[in-house]
Protein backbone atom coordinates (compact mmCIF):
# COMPACT_ATOMS: atom_id res chain seq x y z
CA UNK A 1 0.00 0.00 0.00
CA UNK A 2 1.65 3.43 -0.97
CA UNK A 3 1.10 5.92 1.83
CA UNK A 4 1.87 9.79 1.61
CA UNK A 5 2.40 11.30 5.15
CA UNK A 6 1.90 14.79 4.60
CA UNK A 7 3.46 16.99 7.12
CA UNK A 8 5.62 19.83 7.58
CA UNK A 9 9.18 20.70 7.96
CA UNK A 10 8.34 22.71 11.07
CA UNK A 11 6.86 19.10 12.98
CA UNK A 12 5.71 19.17 15.77
CA UNK A 13 6.42 16.01 18.77
CA UNK A 14 3.21 15.30 18.07
CA UNK A 15 3.87 15.17 14.14
CA UNK A 16 7.28 13.63 14.73
CA UNK A 17 5.89 10.55 16.89
CA UNK A 18 2.48 9.96 14.33
CA UNK A 19 5.82 9.75 11.65
CA UNK A 20 8.22 7.67 13.82
CA UNK A 21 5.15 4.84 14.34
CA UNK A 22 3.98 5.21 10.70
CA UNK A 23 7.51 4.54 9.44
CA UNK A 24 8.40 1.50 11.77
CA UNK A 25 5.33 -0.10 10.62
CA UNK A 26 5.44 0.97 6.98
CA UNK A 27 8.77 1.77 5.75
CA UNK A 28 8.34 2.63 2.48
CA UNK A 29 5.77 5.56 3.16
CA UNK A 30 6.95 8.82 1.86
CA UNK A 31 7.32 11.91 3.50
CA UNK A 32 6.07 15.18 2.03
CA UNK A 33 6.37 18.55 3.98
CA UNK A 34 5.52 21.67 3.55
CA UNK A 35 7.97 24.39 3.61
CA UNK A 36 6.49 26.59 6.04
CA UNK A 37 9.41 29.43 5.72
CA UNK A 38 7.64 29.09 2.06
CA UNK A 39 5.97 32.54 0.43
CA UNK A 40 3.14 30.53 -0.57
CA UNK A 41 2.45 28.66 2.69
CA UNK A 42 2.85 32.21 4.77
CA UNK A 43 0.11 33.46 2.12
CA UNK A 44 -2.11 30.10 2.72
CA UNK A 45 -1.95 31.21 6.05
CA UNK A 46 -2.81 34.52 5.48
CA UNK A 47 -5.66 34.22 3.77
CA UNK A 48 -6.85 31.82 6.47
CA UNK A 49 -6.53 34.46 9.06
CA UNK A 50 -8.15 37.02 6.81
CA UNK A 51 -10.44 34.47 6.87
CA UNK A 52 -11.19 34.68 10.72
CA UNK A 53 -10.96 38.15 11.28
CA UNK A 54 -13.99 39.16 7.91
CA UNK A 55 -16.22 36.38 9.92
CA UNK A 56 -15.53 38.10 13.93
CA UNK A 57 -15.22 41.78 12.51
CA UNK A 58 -13.13 44.62 13.56
CA UNK A 59 -14.50 43.99 17.58
CA UNK A 60 -13.20 40.68 17.15
CA UNK A 61 -10.02 41.70 15.28
CA UNK A 62 -9.12 44.23 18.42
CA UNK A 63 -9.93 41.32 20.86
CA UNK A 64 -7.60 39.02 19.33
CA UNK A 65 -4.64 41.49 19.69
CA UNK A 66 -5.69 42.21 22.89
CA UNK A 67 -5.71 38.88 24.21
CA UNK A 68 -1.85 37.95 22.36
CA UNK A 69 0.37 38.04 26.11
CA UNK A 70 -2.64 35.70 27.50
CA UNK A 71 -2.42 33.68 24.70
CA UNK A 72 1.00 33.24 24.77
CA UNK A 73 0.83 32.49 28.72
CA UNK A 74 -1.90 29.63 27.96
CA UNK A 75 0.41 28.11 25.31
CA UNK A 76 3.48 27.93 27.46
CA UNK A 77 1.44 26.50 30.20
CA UNK A 78 -0.16 23.58 28.26
CA UNK A 79 3.22 22.68 26.42
CA UNK A 80 4.90 22.44 29.58
CA UNK A 81 2.08 20.00 30.80
CA UNK A 82 1.55 18.40 27.81
CA UNK A 83 5.79 17.83 27.39
CA UNK A 84 5.69 16.11 30.78
CA UNK A 85 2.80 14.14 30.12
CA UNK A 86 4.02 12.83 26.81
CA UNK A 87 7.42 11.88 27.79
CA UNK A 88 6.60 9.94 30.70
CA UNK A 89 4.26 8.11 28.11
CA UNK A 90 7.14 7.15 25.94
CA UNK A 91 9.47 6.39 28.33
CA UNK A 92 11.30 9.65 27.80
CA UNK A 93 12.76 7.97 24.24
CA UNK A 94 14.06 10.34 21.87
CA UNK A 95 12.01 10.64 18.36
CA UNK A 96 13.47 10.62 15.33
CA UNK A 97 12.63 14.11 13.19
CA UNK A 98 12.59 11.82 9.52
CA UNK A 99 14.28 13.73 6.20
CA UNK A 100 11.57 14.75 3.81
CA UNK A 101 11.42 12.85 1.08
CA UNK A 102 10.11 16.00 -0.95
CA UNK A 103 9.32 19.37 0.23
CA UNK A 104 6.50 21.66 -1.07
CA UNK A 105 5.65 25.22 -0.84
CA UNK A 106 1.97 25.24 -0.07
CA UNK A 107 -0.86 22.93 1.31
CA UNK A 108 -3.41 23.10 -1.18
CA UNK A 109 -1.33 24.40 -4.57
CA UNK A 110 -1.21 23.42 -7.98
CA UNK A 111 2.75 21.90 -7.67
CA UNK A 112 1.99 20.30 -4.17
CA UNK A 113 -1.01 18.52 -6.58
CA UNK A 114 1.31 17.55 -9.05
CA UNK A 115 3.38 15.82 -6.73
CA UNK A 116 1.15 13.97 -5.06
CA UNK A 117 -0.45 12.65 -8.79
CA UNK A 118 2.79 11.41 -9.87
CA UNK A 119 3.44 9.64 -6.30
CA UNK A 120 -0.51 8.28 -6.89
CA UNK A 121 -0.94 7.33 -3.11
CA UNK A 122 -3.30 4.94 -1.87
CA UNK A 123 -3.29 6.96 1.50
CA UNK A 124 -2.55 10.52 2.29
CA UNK A 125 -2.23 10.76 6.26
CA UNK A 126 -2.75 14.82 7.08
CA UNK A 127 -0.11 15.21 9.99
CA UNK A 128 0.62 18.39 10.67
CA UNK A 129 0.26 19.75 6.92
CA UNK A 130 -0.66 23.36 7.57
CA UNK A 131 -4.10 24.72 6.19
CA UNK A 132 -6.83 22.38 5.48
CA UNK A 133 -6.62 20.16 3.07
CA UNK A 134 -9.20 20.50 -0.02
CA UNK A 135 -11.01 18.45 -2.67
CA UNK A 136 -7.89 19.23 -5.23
CA UNK A 137 -5.91 16.83 -2.42
CA UNK A 138 -7.77 14.79 -0.45
CA UNK A 139 -9.19 13.14 -3.41
CA UNK A 140 -5.75 12.36 -5.14
CA UNK A 141 -5.61 8.92 -3.48
CA UNK A 142 -7.04 5.78 -5.05
CA UNK A 143 -8.42 4.77 -1.40
CA UNK A 144 -8.87 7.91 0.67
CA UNK A 145 -6.77 10.77 2.82
CA UNK A 146 -6.74 10.20 6.69
CA UNK A 147 -7.10 12.72 9.97
CA UNK A 148 -6.25 11.62 13.60
CA UNK A 149 -8.90 14.49 15.25
CA UNK A 150 -8.02 14.63 18.80
CA UNK A 151 -11.73 14.68 19.97
CA UNK A 152 -14.34 12.32 19.61
CA UNK A 153 -16.05 13.15 16.48
CA UNK A 154 -18.35 13.90 15.24
CA UNK A 155 -19.61 14.84 18.64
CA UNK A 156 -17.49 17.49 18.55
CA UNK A 157 -15.25 18.64 16.15
CA UNK A 158 -12.43 21.09 15.85
CA UNK A 159 -8.48 21.64 17.61
CA UNK A 160 -9.89 22.35 20.87
CA UNK A 161 -12.34 19.56 21.12
CA UNK A 162 -10.39 18.05 24.00
CA UNK A 163 -10.40 21.14 26.36
CA UNK A 164 -13.83 21.61 25.80
CA UNK A 165 -14.77 18.28 26.63
CA UNK A 166 -13.53 19.26 30.46
CA UNK A 167 -14.45 22.68 30.36
CA UNK A 168 -17.98 21.89 29.73
CA UNK A 169 -17.75 18.20 31.67
CA UNK A 170 -18.45 16.24 28.53
CA UNK A 171 -16.14 13.39 28.94
CA UNK A 172 -17.63 11.46 25.60
CA UNK A 173 -16.10 14.28 23.76
CA UNK A 174 -12.43 13.44 25.00
CA UNK A 175 -11.10 10.88 23.18
CA UNK A 176 -9.57 10.46 20.18
CA UNK A 177 -10.89 9.97 16.46
CA UNK A 178 -9.66 8.41 12.81
CA UNK A 179 -11.38 9.61 10.08
CA UNK A 180 -11.57 9.96 6.10
CA UNK A 181 -10.97 13.28 4.94
CA UNK A 182 -13.83 15.17 3.37
CA UNK A 183 -14.67 18.66 2.81
CA UNK A 184 -15.76 19.49 6.06
CA UNK A 185 -13.68 20.03 9.91
CA UNK A 186 -13.43 16.74 11.19
CA UNK A 187 -17.14 15.31 9.40
CA UNK A 188 -15.72 12.34 7.21
CA UNK A 189 -16.68 9.11 7.72
CA UNK A 190 -15.24 7.30 10.97
CA UNK A 191 -13.02 4.88 10.70
CA UNK A 192 -11.42 3.99 14.66
CA UNK A 193 -12.20 6.01 17.63
CA UNK A 194 -11.91 5.93 21.19
CA UNK A 195 -12.50 7.85 24.23
CA UNK A 196 -10.08 8.86 26.77
CA UNK A 197 -10.86 7.55 30.20
CA UNK A 198 -9.39 10.59 33.24
CA UNK A 199 -10.80 11.86 36.35
CA UNK A 200 -11.31 15.54 36.72
CA UNK A 201 -8.94 17.57 37.89
CA UNK A 202 -6.42 16.25 35.49
CA UNK A 203 -4.71 18.96 33.15
CA UNK A 204 -6.38 18.31 29.32
CA UNK A 205 -3.17 18.80 27.85
CA UNK A 206 -2.49 14.96 29.57
CA UNK A 207 -5.28 14.11 28.16
CA UNK A 208 -4.31 15.60 24.46
CA UNK A 209 -1.08 13.10 25.10
CA UNK A 210 -2.66 9.90 26.38
CA UNK A 211 -5.07 10.52 23.12
CA UNK A 212 -2.02 11.00 20.75
CA UNK A 213 -0.59 7.54 21.69
CA UNK A 214 -4.29 6.05 21.37
CA UNK A 215 -5.54 7.52 18.09
CA UNK A 216 -1.93 6.60 16.61
CA UNK A 217 -2.41 2.76 17.38
CA UNK A 218 -5.62 3.56 16.14
CA UNK A 219 -4.70 4.72 12.44
CA UNK A 220 -2.14 1.81 12.17
CA UNK A 221 -5.02 -0.31 13.14
CA UNK A 222 -7.75 1.16 10.73
CA UNK A 223 -4.26 1.11 7.86
CA UNK A 224 -3.93 -2.72 8.26
CA UNK A 225 -7.46 -3.44 8.57
CA UNK A 226 -7.43 -1.42 5.09
CA UNK A 227 -4.81 -3.83 3.50
CA UNK A 228 -5.98 -6.74 4.71
CA UNK A 229 -9.44 -5.99 3.51
CA UNK A 230 -8.56 -5.42 0.11
CA UNK A 231 -9.82 -1.53 0.64
CA UNK A 232 -13.23 -2.91 1.53
CA UNK A 233 -13.74 -0.33 4.18
CA UNK A 234 -16.22 -0.38 7.00
CA UNK A 235 -17.04 2.96 9.13
CA UNK A 236 -18.45 3.30 12.60
CA UNK A 237 -22.12 4.14 12.36
CA UNK A 238 -22.65 7.74 13.20
CA UNK A 239 -25.17 9.09 11.42
CA UNK A 240 -27.92 9.53 14.22
CA UNK A 241 -24.96 10.97 16.26
CA UNK A 242 -24.87 14.80 17.57
CA UNK A 243 -22.12 17.07 15.51
CA UNK A 244 -21.35 20.08 16.98
CA UNK A 245 -17.99 22.62 16.21
CA UNK A 246 -16.16 24.50 18.33
CA UNK A 247 -13.39 26.79 17.35
CA UNK A 248 -10.47 27.34 19.77
CA UNK A 249 -10.86 28.64 23.50
CA UNK A 250 -9.73 31.87 24.57
CA UNK A 251 -7.74 32.55 27.28
CA UNK A 252 -10.54 33.56 29.70
CA UNK A 253 -11.63 29.61 29.10
CA UNK A 254 -8.17 28.88 30.18
CA UNK A 255 -7.82 30.53 33.03
CA UNK A 256 -11.52 29.83 34.16
CA UNK A 257 -10.68 26.09 33.96
CA UNK A 258 -7.15 26.34 35.63
CA UNK A 259 -8.85 28.53 38.62
CA UNK A 260 -11.32 25.59 39.03
CA UNK A 261 -8.40 22.67 39.21
CA UNK A 262 -9.49 21.24 35.67
CA UNK A 263 -12.82 20.67 36.67
CA UNK A 264 -16.00 21.94 34.61
CA UNK A 265 -16.75 25.54 34.38
CA UNK A 266 -19.97 24.87 32.91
Amino acid sequence: MNIVIFTSTSRSVVGKYITHELKKVFPDSSIVAIDTSALPAKMEYLRFQFKRYKKRGIKGFINTLKERKDKVICLTDWRAHFTEAFEKLINNNSIPDYTPDHIVSSTNGKKTEALLKKLKPDIIIQNGAGDLLKPNIFNIPSIMSVNMHHGVAPKLRGASSIFWGVYYGRKDWVGVTVHKIDAGIDTGPVLKRAEVAFEYGEHPAKLFAEATITGTRLLLEALHDIEKNNNNISFLPTKNEESKYKSFYKPKHYFALQKNNWHPVK
